[in-house]
């Protein structure tokens, strides 16, 4: 498992890496376990990819679409309407070539979080360093780097891997080995 969104209504959706699977279940106060159940879930790609597959999950309530990033060889973002209507043959639909990217500027995709107030997606690069901001359409509007020195970083973050903003712009990013950094906006300024 690589990443979880929130969907609305104690539902979640979360992607398995190596499998390519996309899988959706209900969380409450009462949940003790989750098992995984075929009828909700769907494959993006039919075989494993191993170490180079789907790495992170996000949501547009407005749209109602789903947006999941594939880490690379090669890199993608999948968009998939939600609910899924029929998960033997869902609507997956590529929104922008990743690959047409610069190589420098996400080597690799590991993260993403749609941001309802601006409706652009960050999508995280573990190997660059760097969170890019896009909007749907795959126009690059803004760049934050991890690396020492930028946001008064002391040191790199080398293994980021999630990132969450919330509705306030604070920005939290994970890391491994189980780091959490989080960064406040200042005010009057945008995030990135």
């Amino acid at each position: 498992t690589e990443g979880i969104t929130f969907l609305g209504n104690e539902q979640f959706a979360l992607v398995d890496e190596r499998e390519g699977i996309v899988s959706w279940f209900i969380m409450n106060p009462e949940t003790k376990t989750i098992q995984f159940k075929p009828e909700q879930s769907i494959k993006i790609f039919p075989y494993n990819v191993g170490n180079v597959g789907l790495e992170g999950i996000t949501y547009d309530r407005k749209s109602k679409q789903l947006f999941v990033v594939k880490d690379r060889k090669p890199k993608k973002i999948y968009a998939l309407q939600w609910p899924v209507r029929n998960i033997k043959q869902p609507v997956i639909n590529i929104p922008w070539n990743a690959e047409d990217s610069p190589w420098w500027l996400a080597r690799n995709l590991s993260g993403i979080h749609y941001h309802e107030k601006s409706g652009h997606l960050f999508i995280l690069s573990r190997r660059s360093r760097t969170i890019i901001e896009y909007t749907l359409s795959g126009q690059k509007v803004g760049m934050f780097s991890l690396k020492s020195g930028s946001a008064k970083l002391q040191q790199t973050i080398a293994k980021a891997e999630g990132i969450v903003i919330a509705n306030n712009g604070t920005l939290y990013l994970c890391a491994e080995l189980n780091q959490l950094y989080i960064f406040k906006k200042r005010t009057g300024k945008t995030l990135l």
